[in-house]
C-alpha cells in the first residue's frame, strides 16, 4: 500500500453481488488517494466474494466472516482493523461521488472542533436530490425526531469513534442513529450542503426488510437521546428527566426544545418550542393507549414536567382534567390480564399525588386517590393469579404504602405472598338459613318504581326470605301491587333532598332478627341459584360477606329494561350479555351483597358518615379486608334495570362528593388495629348514649 493511510473506509457486504462492484469502484476511484478500503464479507451466499476479489488494488483489504455477524458488528470489526485518522462509512449498495472523501477530509482538517461530517444525497433510481440539516444546531434538533444523517455519507474522527465505543450492537437495525446521537452530544457534527453520495433504494436493504424492528429500535434511541439532550442543556433550577417524561416522543421533543430555548436565551428557539408543543398537544386524544410508551400517560407525564418547571403556564389539575378523567374511567374496566402496564399506572398515580398535601387536596386529586385504591386491588388480584411484580413496580407500591393509601393491600403486595391470609374470626352460629332482604328506598322516577316491582317479584319466589322495604321521603310514593305476608313496608317522613341511605340501612339492620341479611338496591336482579350460593357461603361460615355475582354489574339499556318489566327472563338476559355495558367494570361491589348480620354490626354496620350517593360500597368491602375477614363471590352476573340518573344516583354537591371520598380514604388508610380501636370506641359511645 502506497502512502500514509488517512481515511479508512469500512464497507460490510452481505449478498450484494448486484451492487458491490459499483460501490467498491466508487471508493477506489476517489480523488483522495490516502485511503484503505476494509471490506467485511459477512458470510455472503451469492457471488459477492468473487466481485470483491476481482479488484487488484493493494488499498483494498478483504475479510471473510465464516458466519453471518450482522451489519453493525461488521462495522465495529472493520473499525478495529482501521489505520486511518478518519473512519468513513460506506454501504455496499451505494455509490460515493468521486470527490466525497477529499472534501470531507479537508473540512475535518480545517475544523478540528467538528467530530464528524456527512452530506446530502441523491436517491436512486430517479436521481432525486435529498437535503439534510446542515448546521450543528439544526442537527441537534433534528435528531430529537429522527436520524439526521445519510449514514453512508459520514466520515468521523477515528479516535472519537473508539472513545464512544463504536456502534451499539444491541440496536440491530438503527445503531447508526444511535451513533449520530452520541456524536452530537459529544461535540459538533455537520452535513455538507452538497450531495456526496448516491443512495440506492431497493427492497433488500435493511430499512425495507426490517422496517418494523428498525422503527422499534429508533424509538428507544430517540427516547434516550431526548433524555440526554434535556439533562445536558437544562439549567440549574430545572429538574432532571427520566424515561417517563420522554416516553411519548412528541412531548419529549417539546421538553427538549423548551430546555434549549432556556439554555440559549434566544426568542427563535422559544418560538420553535411553542410550535413543537402545539403540534404535540394537537395529536393527543383520550383514546390513546393508557400507558407511558407513546401513550396517554406519557403525554400527561411530560405535561406535568413542563408545568412544574414553568415552561408552560396553567393549573395542573385543570390542564390534566380530561386525561385524569380518561384515566379514572378506563381504569374502572381494567382487568388483571397479563401485560397490563402496572408500573405506568402506578407511576402516574405517584406523580399526581406527590404534588399535593393531604390537607389541601382538591376533589380531582381525591378522585385519583380513590382510583388508586382500585388499581391496587387489580394488582393484588394479578399477584394472586401468579403475576410477579418488578422491582420498579414494588418501588411505586412502597411509596403508596408510606402514604397510607391502603396499607393492608400494599403490605400484602410488598410481602411477596401469593395469597391473602385471612385473620381468624369468631365463628358464628346461624339458627336458620332464613334471609332478610333490606331495601332502603326513595322513588325519584317512574322507572325506579316499576323496577322495584320486578325485583320484588323475583325475591318473593324465595320461600325462606323476608323482604323489608324502608321508604324515606316527604310522602309515600311506592305502593305494593298486592299484599304479600313476607314483604314488610315502612315509611319514614324525610324532607331532606339528600337520601341518607346508610342511616336507613342501619335502622333495618337493627330491626330484623335474621342471621343473614341481603342488602339490595331497588333496581337489581340476580338468578336464584347465585343468591343461594352466596347465602350458603355464609351459612357454612366460609365468609362474613358474600356477593351473589362475580363483579360483572351489567347495566341494561332503556329498551331492554322496558321489555324486562313486562316479562323478565334471565335466559334472555344471558343471551344479550355480550352487547351490554359493564358500567362499573369487571369487579363491582355495588348493587347487592349478603352479610352475617351480627358480625357485620360488630364491624360497624353501615358507615353513616357516607351521606347521600357515594363510595360506601367500596368502603364496606375495604373494612372487611382490613379486619381480615373472608369475602366470597359467586360466579355469574348481576343485572341492573335502567332508570334515569336523578338526585339519588349522583352526588348532591361537590362538597358532599369530597366529604364522602375523604371518608373512604380515611378508612382505607387504617390498619387492622386502628380500625378495631375505632370500632371499640363506637361501642363504648353507643352504650353511654343508651344510659
Amino acid at each position: 500500500m502506497k502512502g500514509k493511510v488517512l481515511i479508512s473506509v469500512i464497507m460490510p457486504v452481505y449478498n450484494e453481488e448486484e451492487h458491490v462492484r459499483q460501490a467498491i469502484d466508487s471508493i477506489l476511484q476517489q480523488t483522495f488517494a490516502h485511503i484503505e478500503l476494509i471490506v467485511i464479507n459477512d458470510a455472503s451466499t451469492d457471488r459477492s466474494e468473487m466481485q470483491i476479489r476481482s479488484f487488484a488494488d493493494e488499498r483494498l483489504v478483504c475479510v471473510n466472516n465464516p458466519l453471518h455477524a450482522g451489519n453493525y458488528k461488521c462495522r465495529n470489526q472493520g473499525a478495529r482493523l482501521a489505520q486511518g485518522k478518519y473512519i468513513a462509512v460506506m454501504d455496499a449498495d451505494d455509490i460515493a461521488c468521486p470527490d466525497r472523501l477529499e472534501k470531507q477530509f479537508h473540512y475535518l482538517e480545517k475544523h478540528p472542533d467538528v467530530l464528524a461530517v456527512g452530506s446530502d444525497r441523491i436517491i436512486m433510481p430517479g436521481r432525486v436530490y435529498n437535503s439534510y440539516p446542515h448546521t450543528y444546531e439544526e442537527i441537534l434538533f433534528a435528531l430529537l425526531k429522527d436520524n439526521a444523517f445519510v449514514h453512508s455519507s459520514m466520515t468521523m474522527r477515528a479516535n472519537v469513534f473508539r472513545h464512544l465505543g463504536g456502534y451499539d450492537e444491541h440496536f440491530l437495525y438503527a445503531a447508526d442513529y444511535d451513533l449520530a446521537c452520541r456524536l452530537a452530544l459529544s461535540g459538533q457534527i455537520v452535513n455538507l450542503s452538497e450531495a456526496l453520495v448516491y443512495y440506492r433504494l431497493h427492497q433488500q436493504q435493511i430499512s425495507q426488510k426490517h422496517r418494523k424492528e428498525q422503527t422499534a429500535c429508533a424509538a428507544k434511541i430517540r427516547q434516550r437521546y431526548q433524555q440526554q439532550f434535556i439533562n445536558r442543556f437544562r439549567c440549574d433550577e430545572q429538574a432532571a428527566v427520566g424515561y417517563p417524561e420522554v416516553s411519548a416522543s412528541k412531548i419529549g421533543r417539546a421538553i427538549a426544545c423548551y430546555t434549549y430555548a432556556c439554555y440559549s436565551g434566544l426568542e427563535i428557539h422559544r418560538q420553535l418550542a411553542e410550535e413543537v408543543f402545539d403540534e404535540a398537544i394537537s395529536t393527543v386524544s383520550a383514546g390513546m393507549p393508557l400507558r407511558l410508551e407513546q401513550g396517554l400517560l406519557g403525554v400527561a407525564t411530560g405535561l406535568v414536567y413542563l408545568l412544574r418547571n414553568g415552561f408552560v403556564k396553567g393549573d395542573e389539575d385543570e390542564v390534566l382534567a380530561e386525561i385524569d378523567n380518561a384515566f379514572i374511567v378506563r381504569l374502572s374496566s381494567l382487568t388483571n390480564k397479563i401485560g397490563t402496564p402496572w408500573y405506568d399506572l402506578l407511576y402516574y398515580v405517584h406523580l399526581r399525588l406527590s404534588h399535593c398535601s393531604s390537607a389541601s387536596r382538591r376533589l380531582s386529586v381525591l378522585k385519583l386517590s380513590q382510583t388508586a385504591i382500585y388499581l391496587l386491588e387489580c394488582i393484588a388480584r394479578s399477584v394472586q393469579n401468579g403475576c410477579c411484580l418488578s422491582e420498579r413496580e414494588q418501588t411505586e407500591i412502597a411509596w403508596l404504602h408510606k402514604q397510607k393509601l391502603c396499607p393492608v393491600t400494599t403490605f400484602f403486595l410488598l410481602s411477596g405472598r401469593k395469597t391473602v391470609c385471612p385473620v381468624p374470626f369468631s365463628s358464628f352460629c346461624t339458627k336458620t338459613a332464613r334471609v332478610a332482604f333490606l331495601i332502603p328506598l326513595r322513588i325519584d322516577s317512574q322507572e325506579r318504581k316499576r323496577n322495584l316491582d320486578v325485583v320484588l317479584a323475583e325475591l318473593i319466589r324465595m320461600e325462606e326470605a323476608d323482604i323489608y322495604i324502608l321508604e324515606a321521603d316527604s310522602f309515600p310514593r311506592y305502593r305494593l301491587s298486592e299484599h304479600f305476608p313476607r314483604i314488610h313496608y315502612q315509611f319514614i317522613a324525610d324532607n331532606n333532598p339528600v337520601f341518607h341511605r346508610t342511616r336507613y340501612l342501619n335502622i333495618l339492620l337493627q330491626k330484623v332478627d335474621h342471621d343473614i341479611v341481603g342488602i339490595w338496591d331497588a333496581d337489581v336482579v340476580v338468578p336464584q341459584k347465585q343468591i343461594r350460593s352466596a347465602v350458603h357461603a355464609i351459612v357454612a361460615a366460609q365468609a362474613v360477606m358474600a356477593f351473589p355475582y362475580d363483579g360483572r354489574f351489567c347495566s341494561l339499556p332503556s329498551d331492554v329494561s322496558e321489555v324486562c318489566r313486562g316479562s323478565f327472563s334471565f335466559n334472555v338476559m344471558k343471551k344479550l350479555l355480550q352487547q351490554m355495558p359493564l358500567g362499573q367494570g369487571f369487579y363491582s361491589v355495588g348493587g347487592a351483597f349478603f352479610v352475617h348480620r351480627q358480625t357485620y354490626l360488630r364491624a360497624g354496620g353501615e358507615n353513616e358518615r357516607f351521606y347521600g350517593w357515594g363510595p360506601e360500597d367500596v368502603e364496606r368491602v375495604k373494612r372487611m379486608e382490613i379486619l381480615g375477614w373472608p369475602i366470597y363471590r359467586v360466579s355469574g352476573v348481576l343485572f341492573h334495570l335502567y332508570h334515569p340518573r336523578n338526585e339519588n344516583s349522583r352526588y348532591a354537591s361537590k362538597d358532599l362528593e369530597k366529604q364522602n371520598i375523604c371518608e373512604l380514604l380515611r378508612v382505607c388508610a387504617m390498619t387492622r388495629s386502628e380500625l378495631l380501636h375505632e370500632l371499640e370506641l363506637a361501642i363504648v359511645q353507643e352504650r353511654e348514649q343508651e344510659k
